[in-house]
């Protein structure tokens, strides 16, 4: 077994190094098969998951409205609306995860309210505290960080259906400060271990393998995202579906076993059919995503589940009397997603 992890250790190395050198040109991805070792036990498998995302972006700096909630909303009716959006996505989806952004703002000014949403969210499932740094893919000042996360910590991190996500897509550190970074978090915070999601760098797109590497973050699940327009920080023109399968290959290396996607998705309002097959980027790639996720039988989160103005978002509302009607915008996509979880969509 040592011989076949070194093996795919070693090729997963050399891709990562023809893709870093060729980054003008992915073509060679569409004509050999990078292996990922499918992992017997997998600290992920279960989750199946959808962002519930702000309509500006959860980059925003400042407090986080996830689509559907305003300044002017109260702990009750955050309760009330998150009963509401989660019920019928979770019942419209087979989804039982729900990834919601946190960042200071929030945490000091709108908490008392949030957690009305975040309690409903967790009668119905799982919920995933994922941190997003306003500006530069880092916190601008630790005291925050740091109060913020124990203020979270303190309420939930003894709920088993709680996961800890300490900053997405982390795009401001290299590779030995971004693992100091989640040592210093994983020391500060006694939260189970299996419980905590850590990306990997660059924009959580382009491997985790160092993070695996380091001992100190034993036992943690490793985040990958992976979208059909970049890899990394490499944009990327096209490819068939082989080729997006090995993208997503070459990020997840040797780690499968504590893999995660915490953000995958592609456009849901633009009339595409993914249940055909055609020469067409984003069917390549929600194809390649689906399979690859369901053969590694890992966990994972599409981007978004709900997204007021997103052409990705898997649903859209409406309003009438304060009551909140979701629908699917794309079927197949849906039942990509699904098939990807696992489930039968027959």
């Amino acid at each position: 077994m040592k011989i076949v992890k070194k093996g795919i250790f070693i090729g997963v190395c050399v891709i990562t190094i023809i893709i870093l050198l060729f980054a003008s040109s992915f073509a060679f991805l569409n004509y050999i098969k990078v292996n990922v070792h499918k992992p017997s036990s997998r600290l992920s498998a279960g989750i199946r998951g959808v962002n519930w995302a702000d309509e500006r972006d959860n980059f925003v700096d400042g407090v986080i409205y996830v689509s559907g909630l305003t300044k002017n909303d109260t702990y009750d009716s955050a309760k009330a609306v998150g009963r509401q959006v989660i019920r019928q996505m979770f019942d419209q989806t087979g989804a039982n995860t729900i990834r919601l952004p946190i960042n200071e703002a929030t945490v000091e000014n709108y908490w008392s309210t949030y957690t009305g949403s975040i309690d409903a969210a967790l009668e119905k499932g799982n919920v995933i505290f994922s941190y997003w740094a306003p500006n530069n893919g880092k916190p601008e000042d630790l005291v925050r960080f740091y109060k913020m996360w124990s203020t979270v910590i303190n309420k939930y991190g003894n709920n088993p259906n709680c996961y800890f996500e300490p900053i997405n897509e982390p795009y401001g550190y290299n590779s030995k400060d971004l693992r100091d970074f989640y040592n210093n978090w994983l020391t500060k915070y006694h939260v189970s271990r299996k419980n905590v999601i850590l990306d990997g760098i660059g924009l959580a797109a382009l491997y985790i393998n160092p993070l695996g590497n380091d001992k100190r973050l034993d036992g943690t699940m490793l985040a990958v995202h992976c979208y059909a327009f970049y890899s990394g920080y490499v944009h990327i023109k096209s490819l068939t579906e082989t080729g997006w399968s090995n993208v997503l290959s070459v990020e997840i290396g040797k780690y499968s076993d504590r893999a995660i996607v915490t953000e995958w998705g592609a456009p849901m309002k633009t009339g595409l059919d993914y249940s055909v097959k055609k020469s067409n980027n984003d069917i390549h790639y929600v194809g390649a995503m689906s399979e690859k996720i369901n053969h590694l039988g890992i966990g994972s989160v599409y981007w978004p589940g709900l997204r007021d103005g997103d052409s990705y978002s898997l649903m859209e509302k409406k309003v009438t009397k304060n009551q909140i009607t979701l629908s699917v915008t794309n079927q197949s996509g849906l039942e990509k997603l699904q098939e990807s979880w696992g489930k039968d969509t027959k």
